[in-house]
C-alpha cells in the first residue's frame, strides 16, 4: 500500500521515521512513502492491513500453536493481536531499531512486557541463534530499501528453521513486485521440507509459508470448513485466503486437490 506522507491530515517525523493519521487509522512509514503498519483508532489491536491478515493464514495448517516469534516490530500489528485475541499464546518480538520500539508504544499500543508478551532490542541474526523453540516465526522486518541484507541470507533462514518446533511454520512477508522474489521464494523452499505462497487481497505483497514436517496432500474442502469456523472467530477472510492460494502457484497443483 503507498501514499504520500504530505497526503494526511497529521504527520510526526522521528528523523525517517513517519507516522500519520487518516480516517480513523494511524499509519507508520519508515524512510519510504510506503505504509509499514497501521492501527484503527477504535480498534487498536486489530489488524488493518491486508497483508497481516494474509499472514495469519498459517492458522489453516496449525490451528494450535503456543510460542510465537516476530522478527521485525513496525507499528506491532501481529504481535499485539495475536496477544489480545490468543491469551494463551507467548509472543516474542524482536527488533533491531530502539526508536521503532519507543514509537510502536507510545503511538501504537504495543504493550508493555509482561508474562507472556516481550519486545526485545536486539539483532535478529544473533537473537535466533541464542534463543529457543517456537512454534510460529513471522519474519516481517522492512527498512526504507527492503529486508535488511543479514535477514536474507542463507544462514539467517537456516537459524529460523532450526528454531522451530517439530510441526512449526515459518512465515515471510514478501513484495511480489521485489526483483528477488523468485530468489527469496526458492531461499525458503530450499530450508522447508514444503512452501505455500498466498497473495495478500490486493496481490502487492506476498505470505510465504515454510513447513517443516512434510504436508501431506491439502484438500480445498476440509480447508474451506476450517476456514469458515476460523472466520467466525477472527473476521480474517480465511475463504478468501483458500481460493487464492489455491489459484495462485501452479506448483500447488501437486499439494492441493480441489
Amino acid at each position: 500500500m503507498f501514499r504520500r506522507t504530505g497526503f494526511f491530515k497529521s504527520r510526526r517525523q522521528f528523523d525517517d521515521i513517519n507516522i500519520g493519521e487518516e480516517s480513523g487509522i494511524r499509519s507508520l512509514f519508515l524512510g519510504s512513502p510506503t505504509i509499514q503498519s497501521s492501527m484503527r483508532l477504535t480498534r487498536p489491536f486489530d489488524l488493518v492491513l491486508d497483508y497481516t491478515k494474509t499472514m495469519m493464514a498459517f492458522m489453516l495448517f496449525l490451528p494450535k500453536f503456543s510460542r510465537v516469534a516476530c522478527i521485525g516490530l513496525g507499528g506491532g500489528s501481529i504481535p499485539k493481536f495475536l496477544w489480545k485475541y490468543f491469551p494463551h499464546v507467548d509472543v516474542t518480538t524482536v527488533e533491531i531499531n530502539e526508536r521503532v520500539i519507543s514509537i510502536a508504544h507510545n503511538y501504537f499500543e504495543v504493550p508493555e512486557s509482561d508474562d507472556r508478551f516481550r519486545v526485545i532490542h536486539a539483532n535478529a541474526s544473533d537473537w535466533i541463534r541464542l534463543d529457543d523453540q517456537y512454534d510460529v516465526i513471522f519474519l516481517d522486518a522492512f527498512d526504507g530499501l527492503g529486508v535488511p541484507s543479514d535477514l536474507i541470507e542463507d544462514r539467517f533462514i537456516e537459524d529460523v528453521a532450526g528454531s522451530l518446533t517439530e510441526c512449526g511454520v515459518y512465515v515471510q512477508n514478501l513484495w511480489a513486485s521485489d526483483p528477488n522474489f523468485a530468489e527469496r521464494v526458492e531461499q525458503v523452499e530450499r530450508h522447508f521440507s514444503n512452501t505455500l505462497l498466498i497473495p495478500s487481497e490486493k496481490r502487492g505483497n506476498i505470505s510465504a509459508i515454510g513447513f517443516i514436517k512434510p504436508q501431506k496432500k491439502f484438500y480445498k474442502t476440509k480447508l474451506l470448513e476450517l476456514a469458515a469456523e476460523l472466520d467466525e472467530r477472527y473476521d480474517l477472510n480465511f475463504k478468501k485466503m483458500v481460493t487464492s492460494f489455491s489459484e495462485y502457484d501452479s506448483l500447488l497443483s501437486k499439494k492441493i486437490d480441489i
